[in-house]
């Protein structure tokens, strides 16, 4: 997930209450459910009908202990009419802000109304407001925005001092600072809720508005990747599956740690419903071409929150960074490897031109390299890869800038997979002697080197010219 300046407007759960109808229907129904001519089926019947046309009208009222209510986003909720010894301590529900740095904020549902920190005492659901750290402002930040969609975080100058105090901070340790690095999925979202043209939302709404999962990429006429017009909507979905279900996101976490959100039943199922969608909109076809293996590899890579097209930012993490750390493990990396098997680039020329006759099939064979498919150990995989990134690079034409920016992306991510194997070309090597063990990999060091190290604008075009 990265930096998108992007305005994304999105609704916010409303409680409604049933129409004049509905009530009248309520109202009748139950009038019948309880008439001595009803019989006892009937007004099973009548009741479990009443009972979830009024639930489903009025969600905040699942559950009622004392002055407060159950809200399938924020848990037990005080009454707004209330009586409290504290009015000055904010909750969801309320429209009051902190007044000091002891007020307490809430940062997560409150599942037992017994342990409201208001009444008791106890923490629960909130924390002290002195010294708050990064992981319990995204959390109070987040909750807060969406139980006042209509306010921005300026209108909470607490929440708000803190949460920029956090984020100056960032920036003043690094570009990149160990925060971010450990902690994206709540960076990323604590710099959207600061934006007042950003409006979060609950999960169940979240998922009531995204009838079909967006994608980050598709693919332009000559197969190359481009941003689609949903990529920022696609980022802020991805930051809240990882905040709501971190097990079956992990894969895309590039970064490190973080910390997850906790959430209600009734949250936490329509973040299920959410990754479902998910899952759904990236599954391959029953026949795949590679076309459609392509788009869906670098759907996945730009899902990762160190996306491989961020590659200038991760040469400090020279060693550790990999486009694609899972990719072993997955159906994809076995559908391009059953794909790929036995493929080379295959070229014809024809009246003093060369072209390239597959290119699709070209470029998955570079794509494979770039996630981390090459045995490091196969020099006939590893000059292959080598070979296809170069065809490929001469059949794009060298005015087809949008194209050869993505190249010059390739380029860096295979220079990261065989930075062993550039090494080698400093070495000294016997090569008159055509004895020294190490000289077929020196030799494959030295192809690499002329292909990885070179600027791509000298490799692309040679098939556009005449020879």
């Amino acid at each position: 997930m990265k930096k998108r300046t992007l305005v994304v407007f999105m609704g916010v759960m409303y409680l409604v209450t049933p129409s004049a109808y509905a009530q009248k229907n309520f109202v009748k129904g139950l009038t019948e459910a309880f008439s001595s001519k009803a019989t006892s089926a009937v007004s099973a019947q009548v009741e479990r009908q009443v009972a979830r046309a009024t639930l489903e009208a009025r969600p905040e009222i699942i559950t009622r202990t004392g002055a407060y209510f159950y809200h399938p986003t924020f848990g037990y909720v005080p009454h707004p009419k209330a009586d409290f010894r504290y009015p000055e301590i904010h909750f969801a529900a309320r429209e009051t802000l902190p007044k000091n740095d002891d007020d307490l904020i809430q940062i997560r549902p409150l599942f037992r109304p017994e342990l409201d920190p208001i009444r008791f005492g106890a923490r629960a659901a909130f924390e002290l407001g002195r010294d708050i750290d990064f992981e319990t402002i995204v959390k109070a930040a987040y909750f807060w925005r969406v139980a006042h969609p209509g306010k921005s975080l300026q209108d909470n100058p607490y929440l708000y001092n803190w949460a920029k105090l956090h984020l100056k901070q960032e920036k003043a340790d690094h570009v990149f600072g160990e925060r971010i690095m450990w902690e994206f999925p709540n960076y990323f979202l604590l710099k959207r809720l600061m934006s007042p043209n950003f409006t979060p939302t609950s999960y169940a709404k979240l998922y009531e508005l995204t009838p079909v999962y967006p994608k980050h990429i598709t693919l332009n006429g000559y197969g190359f990747p481009v941003k689609t017009a949903d990529d920022d909507y696609a980022d802020i979905l991805d930051a809240y599956l990882m905040l709501s279900n971190p097990k079956q996101m992990e894969q895309y976490n590039t970064y490190g740690q973080y910390t997850p959100f906790i959430l209600t039943e009734e949250e936490h199922a329509a973040a299920d419903k959410l990754l479902a969608l998910r899952e759904q909109g990236e599954k391959l076809p029953e026949n795949p071409t590679v076309r459609d293996v392509l788009e869906v590899a670098y759907n996945r890579l730009e899902t990762h929150t160190a996306p491989y097209s961020q590659i200038d930012i991760e040469d400090m993490r020279s060693g550790i960074y990999r486009a694609y750390p899972n990719y072993q493990n997955t159906q994809l990396y076995r559908t391009i490897k059953g794909m790929i098997k036995g493929q080379q680039p295959v070229e014809s020329y024809h009246q003093g031109y060369y072209t390239l006759e597959n290119v699709d099939m070209t470029h998955l064979i570079v794509l494979d390299a770039v996630m981390g498919g090459v045995d490091q150990r196969d020099l006939t995989q590893i000059r292959r890869a080598l070979n296809a990134f170069d065809k490929l690079c001469a059949e794009v034409r060298s005015d087809d800038d949008n194209t050869i920016w993505h190249l010059i992306i390739l380029q860096k991510n295979l220079r990261v997979v065989f930075a062993d194997l550039l090494t080698l070309n400093d070495l000294k090597i016997d090569w008159a002697s055509g004895q020294d063990p190490r000289w077929q990999k020196a030799e494959l060091a030295s192809y690499a080197a002329s292909i990885l190290e070179r600027p791509v604008r000298d490799l692309v075009g040679r098939n556009w010219k005449n020879h």
